[in-house]
């Protein structure tokens, strides 16, 4: 997602390069016009993307923040299921709260599902 991000800023912000400079004919008063919407739309593309991957680096679950880390090892740290009992975690993604609920519960036996790909 970050990268189609990405990709449309820089879509957004050639084509205010290519207005801005005149490479496309086109009438003073509508380049200009064009040449603003343009501008102003790259600039906040640009401060959008920026803020993504801000967001993609905090919830990275490797990143130096490890908010990802902190909110599943709080999150298993409230599930206490009791010996030989079971857990199910469904839609479980990755699977990374699953592996901390079972290591938090290592005599219940915990069981994650998850729909990937067809």
């Amino acid at each position: 997602m970050v990268i189609a991000i990405a990709t449309g800023t820089a879509a957004v912000l050639i084509l205010f390069l290519l207005f801005a400079s005149g490479s496309i004919p086109l009438a003073h008063t509508a380049r200009l016009i064009v040449s603003i919407v343009f501008g102003i739309g790259s600039a906040g593309m640009i401060i959008f993307t920026a803020w993504a991957i801000s967001l993609y680096r905090a919830f990275d679950y490797n990143s130096s923040r490890q908010m990802s880390r902190q909110i599943i090892e709080g999150v298993a740290a409230y599930v206490n299921i009791p010996e030989g009992g079971r857990g199910l975690d469904v839609g479980c993604g990755s699977g990374a709260l699953t592996i901390a609920c079972a290591k938090r519960n290592p005599q219940a036996v915990m069981l994650g599902i998850d729909r990937w790909g067809r």
